[in-house]
């Protein structure tokens, strides 16, 4: 992108942002003393006009002097052209009415509406109780699209309404969110009028609602009721009013609306020039300052995309906390600008239910997660719910800060099928928070080791073999996948393995993951991990590389192929897994180290169970020089890479003898294996076995 391009990108986004801080899309205000409304700007459907000479009002609902008063009559009045809302989606109205009392005249009231249509014509099937908004077709259809404020005078049972004249928070449906009976708005002399107020912060997701027989805007809302309006203001959308008559009985009152004032970028509207009753008055300049200060940060903004795109330096991400949230605002995820975002505290309560126990689907050293229920609009741009997992820090000290900084900068930028997806974070009043994609099959963990009592089913050898092969992918990547990065996750362990809805493994939990530059070969650390599956480096050297995320990908694999936990000390040995599958292996047994459960699903071929046990122990071979990479175990697993190129294994195990391999009598002398899928013998299971393994020889050229 060139410098030139750059300047005229700058100059056109500080055009059309100043220009849209004043254009009539955004913002507009008819007011009956100076600026009447006019036919140009307001659209008028079926039964409501403008009220000639001059246009000063609109009457919604003037029921026709040749129909008969038993006629259900509605109509609209509508701001002509759509609403272009603002990034921050908030919103500020304010207008004046009251109500024409007369024998002649069924009205109802009136609903202040936001939808996507202006043109519509309203027909007999939206009054009488629908207000000519919706209908029966269209009552209670959860769209999101059809979002209103009623003005009701008269109680619809079928509607829920209260007994008398109330104002409603209305979302697809004519049964009210909130209402609040008021008497501001009941039906009294023709020349009094009524002032209301509608307002919408984004940030919090509230309307708030205000009405008042005095011209100053009250300091406490009427009523107010938390709305998500995300989709809705998505667009740009349609404001105006909608109205109907009643039973020719009813001997009601028509709506006459006689001022309006809108804004589309939440700045509260000053239609009359009252002080407000809390105190302020907001400036009428307050659209250009909005205006010129939204096209100083996107000139910022491009010029920072403009410099990296020059200099393409990484630089550190930092969590800055400014009022409860974090910002990122290094270079490093400016190539992932849709990723990850910022959630409000508000969303996850929702999401959570206010991180009730019954939400908890688990606990781990850095927090507890709780599963929780989003309206995608929130977070990825459609309007059906997602489910999502909610990490509650546990700590709020620095400990806390840093576990959460670390988890975040690790997760953020790295995208692969094999990692849990991070979907954002939320910091409020020193508290952390991070949110994934839900995992409907829980852990692997979970499922190699199903509760006392239940009926789940072993896992099958096939699913086993996929698993391992999907975690081996997702350590490849950590380690070798991200330009100018090695990421360590040093707490690799089935728990924090979790399991999409099609079964593949995704690796979670990135509290402990640790990320430096390609050039560096090491990184000091304290111990950190889970025992069973810690490499022995960590606690005698305290330098850590990658290869102790092999370690502990080697103890995985003997767990799964083993159906036993990696620190289970009533082994034989007493030494944990590792120590005892590496005694059967000595003693020319190893086959008799695979999960006896695998007989009841399906049983397992021989040779790719020997080749899972062998390549599990050599991931765990206490030099670490010896350890296999990440891609190398690719290759294993895909066969590319044959598993004669396998390193010889130790005869002692960190101070403990070995078994050696047994004499051939006493090899035929072993029990039987489990069943087997394969009916070929293995050469693992003969005191030969140690034949198959030479010095480590696999090249560069070995790798898939």
């Amino acid at each position: 992108m060139g410098t030139k391009s750059i300047i005229a990108l700058v100059a056109f986004y500080m055009v059309v942002v100043v220009s849209a801080s004043s254009n009539s899309n955004t913002s507009f205000t008819f007011s009956a003393a100076t600026t009447n409304f006019s036919s140009t700007d307001i659209i008028c459907t079926g039964n409501a006009s403008l009220v000639p000479p001059n246009s000063s009002v609109i009457s919604m609902c003037l029921t026709p002097p040749s129909s008969s008063l038993s006629s259900i009559v509605t109509g609209r009045c509508m701001y002509n052209r759509a609403v272009q809302f603002s990034p921050a989606q908030s919103f500020s109205t304010a207008f004046s009415f009251n109500f024409l009392t007369s024998q002649q005249l069924n009205g109802e009231g009136f609903v202040f509406i936001i939808g996507t249509d202006a043109t519509y014509v309203p027909t007999a099937a939206e009054g009488y109780g629908f207000m000519g908004w919706l209908n029966e077709s269209t009552n209670g259809v959860k769209t999101g699209l059809n979002f209103g404020v009623e003005f009701d005078l008269k109680q619809e049972v079928n509607f829920d309404d209260p007994p008398r004249a109330h104002v409603g928070i209305n979302l697809d449906s004519m049964t009210s969110l909130t209402t609040k009976v008021t008497p501001d708005i009941q039906t009294s002399d023709s020349t009094e009028t009524t002032y209301a107020w509608v307002d919408y912060d984004r940030n919090t997701s509230e309307v708030q609602v205000r009405v008042s027989k005095d011209r100053r805007k009250p300091c406490q809302a009427s009523l107010s009721q938390v709305v998500n309006l995300t989709v809705l203001l998505s667009q740009p959308r349609y404001v105006g009013f909608s109205a109907s008559t009643g039973p020719a009985n009813s001997s009601l009152s028509q709506p006459t609306i006689f001022d309006w004032a809108f804004d589309a970028t939440g700045a509260p509207v000053d239609l009359w020039g009252a002080p407000s009753a809390c105190g302020y008055v907001w400036s009428w300049y307050y659209s250009l300052a909005v205006g010129l200060a939204s096209a100083v940060v996107v000139a910022v903004a491009v010029c920072a995309v403009w410099i990296f795109c020059r200099t393409r330096q990484r630089s550190t991400v930092q969590v800055q906390v400014d009022r409860g949230l974090p910002t990122y605002l290094s270079a490093v995820y400016l190539d992932h600008l849709c990723g990850p975002r910022a959630f409000s505290y508000a969303d996850l309560v929702s999401a959570t239910d206010g991180f009730k126990p019954d939400s908890i689907i688990g606990r781990g050293k850095f927090g507890i997660v709780f599963k929780g229920k989003l309206r995608k609009g929130d977070a990825k741009g459609s309007c059906e719910e997602s489910l999502i997992a909610v990490k509650r820090m546990k700590t709020s000290n620095e400990i806390g800060r840093k576990e959460f900084e670390s988890e975040v900068k690790a997760i953020g930028r790295l995208l692969h099928q094999n990692l849990v997806p991070l979907l954002g974070w939320c910091c409020d009043e020193g508290k952390f928070y991070i949110v994934y994609d839900y995992m409907p099959h829980g852990t692997l963990q979970e499922l190699l080791f199903p509760a006392k009592g239940s009926n789940a089913e072993a896992l099958c050898w096939e699913r086993r073999k996929r698993m391992v092969s999907d975690v081996a992918a997702a350590l490849a990547f950590l380690h070798e996948g991200v330009p100018g990065l090695t990421v360590m996750h040093r707490d690799v362990k089935s728990s924090n393995v979790l399991l999409d809805k099609e079964f593949n493994a995704r690796l979670g939990d990135f509290g402990l993951a640790r990320s430096y530059d390609k050039s560096d070969t090491h990184y000091s650390t304290n111990p950190a991990g889970t025992v069973g599956y810690m490499a022995p480096e960590c606690t005698i050297t305290g330098v850590a590389t990658v290869k102790i995320d092999v370690y502990s990908f080697g103890a995985l694999t003997l767990e799964v192929a083993c159906g036993k936990k990696p620190a289970d000390r009533e082994l034989p040995g007493e030494q944990g897994l590792v120590y005892w599958v590496w005694s059967l292996h000595n003693e020319g047994d190893l086959l008799r180290a695979a999960d006896p459960a695998l007989q009841r699903a399906g049983g397992f071929d021989v040779e790719e169970m020997t080749t899972m046990l062998t390549l599990g122990l050599c991931c765990c071979h206490p030099d670490s020089s010896k350890r296999p990479t990440m891609r190398q175990v690719q290759g294993f697993l895909k066969g590319d890479i044959p598993i004669s190129s396998l390193p010889p294994l130790p005869s002692s195990w960190w101070g403990y003898d070995i078994p050696r391999a047994p004499t051939d009598d006493h090899t035929s002398s072993q029990s039987e294996p489990p069943s087997r899928t394969s009916d070929s013998s293995n050469s693992s299971n003969s005191s030969n076995s140690n034949s198959l393994f030479c010095h480590w020889t696999a090249s560069t050229s070995d790798l898939p």
